[in-house]
């Protein structure tokens, strides 16, 4: 006679044992489902003070918007390592393509934020290992923020097609506003980063 106690045991055992093996199997097929493909951007190129290392991440979020009345152009673009690059172009054309050139308005420099900057004006944030971000701009963008005086250079240079706007930005020496996240408190203008050759974006407005 088959014992009925051990003959329930074993049941289950089987039972459990080809539940688990459907669990793992339906849990990969998920993962994999859930993975979407990462979207780029764009591309943002930097080093640090007068290095030639240049560092690289991609792009993977990005919002711009062109004001009708003002024509101000806005773009802010993220990468999944804390990197932002924010970018604002006065009197922004979409019929007449030129180069932009980035500088700061004399009125910026200390006290008011004032006109801020001339044609242009970029601020970008890049990750430094395990600490928290720096940040570096052409120009100040609080009023909290202590005086400096940008004198590097800096360009934007646009093509457009209907609705999707590329920039190609080279700059050079911005000032650090931000180490680790921290407000620099007094800004050296002797530290900085440049925005290298390559560095592009892209959205549409």
């Amino acid at each position: 006679m088959i014992n009925s106690r051990r003959l329930s045991s074993c049941s289950f055992l089987v039972m459990s044992l080809a539940f688990s093996l459907v669990s793992v199997s339906c849990g990969g097929s998920d993962d994999d489902d859930d993975k979407a493909p990462v979207v780029k951007y764009g591309d943002l190129k930097t080093s640090l003070l007068a290095s030639t290392d240049v560092q690289s991440a991609i792009l993977t979020t990005a919002a711009c918007t062109r004001d009708n009345s003002s024509l101000l152009f806005s773009g802010a673009f993220t990468g999944p390592g804390g990197e932002k690059l924010d970018i604002k172009i006065r009197n922004f054309s979409t019929s007449i393509i030129r180069p932009y050139t980035c500088t700061q308005t004399a009125d910026n420099v200390d006290g008011d934020l004032g006109e801020g900057y001339g044609e242009c004006g970029i601020e970008f944030t890049i990750p430094n290992g395990n600490l928290a971000p720096s940040t570096y701009s052409t120009y100040r963008t609080a009023v909290s923020q202590y005086p400096f005086t940008y004198s590097g250079t800096c360009t934007v240079t646009p093509t457009y097609t209907t609705p999707k706007v590329t920039l190609t930005i080279t700059c050079s020496n911005l000032i650090q506003t931000k180490l680790n996240g921290n407000p620099r408190n007094p800004i050296s203008e002797a530290d900085t980063a440049s925005l290298a050759s390559g560095t592009t974006v892209e959205c549409s407005i």
